[in-house]
């Protein structure tokens, strides 16, 4: 026991370790103050030679805390000794019997020994001070870690929503930039070796997930394919052109020009009920001065011609029979771009979120473990 207690007193000088037999007297069996190689008789705990803190009363307080004559209960006895402890000169003193209490009961079981544990109460402070100032710094390296697990889960998943949304709306901003050159675009600087405009996709949309959308580009493709750049563009610029004006018989036609407007003009049709009404006399006196003849050898001829009514016969347009191609809507779980859009966007989304998670927990624990470890070893230390 002696050379036990001097190899703990020599660990840690904050640390005094005191044994004295469970005896009325208080006799010292070992102690940092004494040279038990000198020592010719027993020694009693109010030898002036021990350190402060320690006392005969004190020693007799601590023995009867428990009488182990009687039944006890081990966990009962452990937790009285730990509460039993006070502070003097200095120092932090407590006591614990020695040989250490089974777990169990037994009816045979007296202590030997008691062990005066006194600790510097600055040796104590400075212990707990290293644990507080251990578990600020693991803290404050917790809680740049976490931000930083954080920023780079975020730019990680805003990332990965900017390319699925570019991927996705490919094909739609394709549609608005062939839109955009049909309005505004083809109509400048015409070609006429070029004037149609082009409705080939390019090879980034060729790639992209297919969806509803490929079927409205395909739509979209066939109504422009036939397109013109000058006849669809509304910024056709107007060109004024100037050219020699080579009819010069406007002096000769000028007679011409006058009869017109006289009243005995034989092709005036400014009087449109007269000239109807003498249309129709002469078809009446022709039909009975001449005999019925066959309309397709003999064609009715008439000296004058006039405009008895409409000749062109309105026609019905046809409408063509032939289903559109565009297919029937989906909704739901059944639609491939809702697809595309969980597994793009809300699938990294969610992937992030737990990598996030795993990264900080991992690392708490990492953090964790060190202090844990000191705090377990100045424990240790404090109950040798």
């Amino acid at each position: 026991v002696v050379s036990n207690v001097k190899i703990l007193n020599r660990e840690d000088g904050g640390t005094r370790v005191t044994v004295i037999k469970w005896d009325d007297e208080g006799t010292v069996v070992a102690s940092p103050e004494l040279d038990w190689s000198t020592e010719t008789e027993p020694t009693t705990i109010n030898d002036p030679r021990i350190e402060r803190g320690l006392s005969l009363e004190d020693f007799k307080h601590f023995k009867s805390l428990v009488d182990f004559r009687e039944v006890f209960d081990p966990e009962e006895v452990r937790r009285t000794f730990e509460d039993a402890f006070y502070e003097t000169d200095g120092l932090f003193v407590s006591a614990y019997p020695l040989p250490v209490m089974p777990d169990k009961y037994r009816k045979n079981y007296f202590p030997q020994f008691m062990v005066i544990l006194s600790i510097e109460t600055q040796h104590l402070e400075k212990a707990f001070d290293d644990i507080e100032d251990l578990a600020k710094e693991t803290e404050k390296s917790l809680i740049i870690k976490i931000v930083a697990f954080s920023v780079a889960g975020l730019i990680a998943s805003f990332l990965c929503i900017s390319l699925a949304s570019n991927v996705l709306t490919k094909p739609l901003e394709w549609m608005y930039n062939a839109s955009n050159e049909i309005l505004n675009q083809v109509g400048q600087n015409y070609n006429e070796t070029d004037n149609s405009v082009g409705c080939s996709s390019p090879p980034v949309y060729r790639f992209s997930p297919k969806t509803e959308l490929n079927t409205l580009v395909l739509e979209f493709q066939k109504m422009i394919s036939h397109f013109s750049g000058r006849g669809s563009a509304k910024a056709v610029g107007n060109k004024l052109i100037e050219i020699k004006n080579k009819f010069d018989l406007s002096a000769n036609f000028e007679k011409l020009y006058n009869s017109r407007s006289d009243p005995n003009f034989k092709y005036n049709y400014s009087n449109k009920s007269a000239n109807l009404q003498k249309g129709q006399d002469q078809i009446h006196s022709v039909n009975k001065s001449t005999p019925l003849q066959d309309t397709a050898s003999s064609p009715l001829k008439i000296s004058h011609r006039f405009n008895l009514g409409q000749n062109i016969i309105e026609s019905k347009i046809a409408k063509g029979n032939s289903k559109s191609n565009l297919k029937e809507s989906t909704s739901g779980t059944r639609s491939s771009l809702f697809w595309w859009i969980m597994g793009l966007i809300a699938t990294p989304l969610l992937a992030s979120t737990i990598a996030i998670s795993v990264a900080v927990a991992w690392k708490l624990l990492n953090e964790l473990n060190p202090l844990l470890e000191k705090s377990e070893r100045v424990f240790i230390g404090l109950q040798k």
